[in-house]
C-alpha cells in the first residue's frame, strides 16, 4: 500500500479479524493506523512489527489498541 488511506481503503473492504502492521514503513504512518482502529472500535486484532528495540514503543503501540507488539530481526 502506497500510503494510510489506501490501507484504511483496504481495512474496511475487507474487513479482516487480524491486521499485522509493520510500524515503520516509510509511507505509512503505522501508529496513526492503530490509532484510527481504535477510535472506530474496532474488533479487529492488531500484532505490530518493529524494526526498533524500543519498550517504549511497544507500550505506545499497545496503549493505543495494539495486541501485540514485536521486534523483527
Amino acid at each position: 500500500m502506497d500510503n494510510s488511506l489506501d490501507a484504511f481503503t483496504k481495512i474496511e473492504k475487507l474487513n479482516p479479524g487480524l491486521i499485522i502492521l509493520d510500524i515503520g514503513l516509510p509511507s505509512i504512518d503505522g501508529l496513526s493506523i492503530i490509532n484510527r482502529m481504535s477510535t472506530q472500535n474496532s474488533p479487529v486484532k492488531i500484532i505490530v512489527l518493529t524494526a526498533q528495540e524500543s519498550d517504549h514503543l511497544a507500550i505506545r503501540c499497545m496503549e493505543m489498541g495494539g495486541n501485540v507488539s514485536s521486534t523483527k530481526y
